[in-house]
């Protein structure tokens, strides 16, 4: 039984990387489309909204391999003397990283509500929603607000989406770590039902999965254009 965890775990690393790998690469590619000048506007827009959905799918994918990398280990150790320390290690790592990625996706956020109110109008660039100049850290900073986008994407495009990203995978991680694992202790009281272990933690990510559903469907319906009623 171990050695087929090992081995599953060794498939799962290295199935992480490919898609870690390969995500690069397509995010390497939607910048050679954006900058590509052969390709007319409809066609390039074709093809980034392609990058953009596979791109989706292998961030799902990421995801899945990071909580199944989580539960090998959980099951590797599950019946040794050990389970309890790498409980208690895996809630600890997990925890600081969840800590740290959160202090990171909300100082941005903090940051660019920041920018956004404090930005200059130049009346000679109507393209521009303004700019502003900072100082910090021994240096000039001076950046640009697009009212929508650049009509030439530049190469060089950092996204802030991994603090947020980050501070979700840990955070779901964290969940299945405190809940999902000491399900008997921390997700079933059988003093008002007493279910098996599996049925709660079905019950659990169930409710996540019909949750998400059924507001992913509210979000495309006119709804979303009230946001008093859809809040």
């Amino acid at each position: 039984m171990n050695t087929v965890l090992i081995i599953l775990l060794i498939s799962v690393i290295i199935i992480l990387l490919f898609l870690t790998r390969f995500s690069h690469q397509v995010q390497n590619l939607k910048k050679k489309v954006a900058n590509e000048e052969a390709l007319d506007e409809d066609e390039r827009e074709k093809l980034i909204e392609n990058f953009v959905h596979s791109n989706e799918f292998i961030y799902t994918g990421i995801t899945f391999c990071f909580l199944a990398i989580v539960y090998l280990v959980y099951f590797y150790f599950r019946d040794t003397i050990y389970i309890g320390h790498i409980q208690e290690w895996l809630n600890i790592v997990i925890r600081w990283m969840h800590i740290t990625f959160g202090i990171a996706w909300i100082g941005a956020s903090f940051f660019f509500v920041f920018m956004e109110n404090s930005l200059h109008k130049d009346p000679d660039k109507p393209e521009l929603k303004g700019n502003l100049w900072m100082l910090h850290g021994g240096g000039f900073w001076f950046v640009e607000k697009y009212q929508v986008a650049p009509k030439q994407m530049p190469r060089g495009v950092h996204w802030f989406k991994y603090e947020a990203y980050f501070t979700w995978l840990t955070g779901f991680s964290l969940l299945f770590i405190v809940y999902y694992f000491n399900a008997k202790a921390m997700l079933i009281d059988p003093n008002i039902y007493d279910m098996p272990t599996w049925v709660g933690i079905v019950i659990g990510i169930g409710s996540l999965a019909v949750g998400y559903a059924i507001y992913h469907a509210m979000s495309l319906t006119p709804l979303l254009k009230k946001p008093m009623l859809f809040g």
